[in-house]
């Protein structure tokens, strides 16, 4: 029920798996007698890379959990709606929706308007779940509505993670019901941190949820935040002195559409035989109203950081666009992690018509005059970078990735030192292009860094990622890092096993 309470046995509930030995539909069968008992969507396990051979493009994924479904601290309940926009009239973007323009006396909303998306209804500028109205007055992609000279509104939410259910057209892989979680901070900055997961684009990766993608929100890796060893970890520990982002608020956008956060298209897979599979890629219909509660809750936010690992970092790299476009005032970050999408020709294949997500605004990826099939991961990135030049783009990876070089491999590479080849090559096109573009390069192997512990002791060149991110958002430096000759053969510093 929307506004309920849910603990984080609940949100964290994954299906069974299905540990295939071969790319059989119907002959699943357990590894060594047992399924194992963690999942890495991060850092995939051998017995799981022997089910993909043939068929894999990519499963990109960032999640780590114990499928004991032991229980961690309760999600805070959030009330059923949203609020109320302030000042400004709406604004509507590409592919965006707008909110009802609404008039507010003495910065509190008069009668309790309602946003068009079935938010939380307001009163006197506070919602029946404890959720604030917030002011902004846009859509998704729209110009930013005034606010009238008052001072920056905030949402009240309980404290831990609040659960949203934003209704309207979203909706999961399946047709099971969208939700997005937010928690409070001390300071007007805000991360908005998009999930990996997986993802999936024909008949044999769409009937394979949780080999290939998260199919729904409960088995979304929403254990980043709420881990069944109930101590968050990475920059989801907001108890941490060292975390740079310690007193941000924190929304996380889940994912359960197996379409990078970009499709907007519902897709029936081998129609009319025994495999068919209907699909519903509405990741980009999803983000839409993830940002409409941020944009109607934040009205002018300092500093905002735009980021995600694996599936979740090109998430954030084509949706930071928007968030830019939104607070033209606001300082944005955007720190893509280990999705740098090295791949070949045809990577942008528009499988789920993720050209409905592209800013139309920008020249440069404007589906109607450029043809996004023929993009790389340089291209967005420089796109967006040139576009808004005083907001900051970046990337980090460990220079062997094992799922990057994993999948490279099977879509046609060679070898992981190719692998990281091109991925230097593309970071220093993109810093070529872009001067407001930077890199963090580590050595090893491990994939994704967001949600493990040595988010904050890993280092490259002397230099620790977390000082780099903390120098970043401080405005003290911001220069590309990358290990050196030896040191680049090395694991990934206290890579987690």
């Amino acid at each position: 029920m929307p506004g309920d309470a849910r603990t984080e046995g609940d949100l964290a509930r994954d299906p069974n798996m299905r540990g295939l030995r071969d790319l059989s539909l119907d002959n699943a069968e357990p590894e060594n007698g047992n399924f194992p008992g963690r999942v890495a969507a991060c850092r995939y396990t051998t017995w799981r890379r022997r089910v993909v051979l043939a068929s894999v493009l990519m499963t990109w994924g960032c999640a780590s959990g114990d499928k004991s479904g032991s229980k961690g601290d309760s999600v805070g309940s959030a009330g059923s709606g949203g609020s109320a926009p302030s000042g400004g009239s709406a604004g509507s973007g590409s592919g965006g929706t707008s909110t009802s323009a609404g008039s507010k006396t003495g910065g509190s909303a008069s009668g309790g308007t309602t946003t068009a998306s079935g938010g939380v209804t307001s009163d006197g500028g506070k919602a029946s779940g404890g959720i604030a109205s917030a002011g902004g007055g846009s859509g998704v992609g729209g110009e930013t509505g005034g606010d009238g000279g008052a001072p920056p509104t905030l949402p009240t939410l309980a404290e831990g993670w609040n659960r949203f259910d934003p209704g309207g057209e979203t909706i999961c892989s399946f047709g099971t019901p969208y939700a997005f979680f937010a928690r409070p901070g001390k300071a007007n900055k805000l991360i908005v941190d998009f999930i990996g997961g997986g993802a999936c684009w024909d008949e044999v990766t769409c009937n394979m949820p949780d080999d290939f993608f998260y199919a729904e929100v409960e088995s979304v890796p929403f254990r980043f935040a709420i881990p069944p060893d109930n101590v968050p970890h990475g920059i989801y520990d907001h108890t941490r002195a060292e975390n740079p982002f310690a007193d941000w608020y924190h929304v996380v956008v889940p994912y359960c559409t197996g379409d990078l956060h970009w499709g907007d298209s519902v897709v029936t897979y081998a129609k009319g035989t025994a495999n068919e599979v209907t699909i519903n890629h509405k990741g980009a219909v999803n983000v839409r109203a993830v940002l409409k509660w941020v944009y109607d809750s934040f009205s002018a936010p300092e500093q905002i950081l735009v980021t995600g690992c694996s599936a979740g970092s090109y998430g954030s790299a084509l949706w930071s666009a928007d968030v830019m476009n939104h607070y033209p005032n606001a300082e944005v970050f955007q720190l893509g992690d280990s999705g740098a999408g090295i791949m070949t020709e045809g990577f942008f294949a528009d499988w789920w018509n993720a050209q409905v997500a592209f800013p139309a605004y920008i020249p440069e990826l404007d589906p109607s005059k450029v043809d996004i099939r023929t993009m790389m991961m340089a291209d967005l990135y420089a796109g967006i970078a040139n576009h808004f030049p005083k907001q900051k783009m970046s990337q980090y990876s460990a220079i062997r990735d094992h799922e990057q070089v994993y999948y490279f491999i099977w879509v046609g590479g060679t070898d992981a030192q190719e692998f990281s080849r091109l991925l230097q090559a593309s970071w220093a096109e993109i810093e070529q292009r872009a001067p407001n573009f930077a890199s963090f390069l580590v050595p090893g192997e491990q994939h994704g860094i967001l949600s493990d512990d040595n988010f904050y002791t890993v280092r490259s060149n002397g230099v620790a990622l977390v000082d780099w991110l903390r120098n970043m958002v401080q405005k003290l430096s911001f220069e590309s890092v990358a290990c050196q000759g030896a040191e680049c053969e090395q694991p990934t510093p206290d890579q987690p096993e």
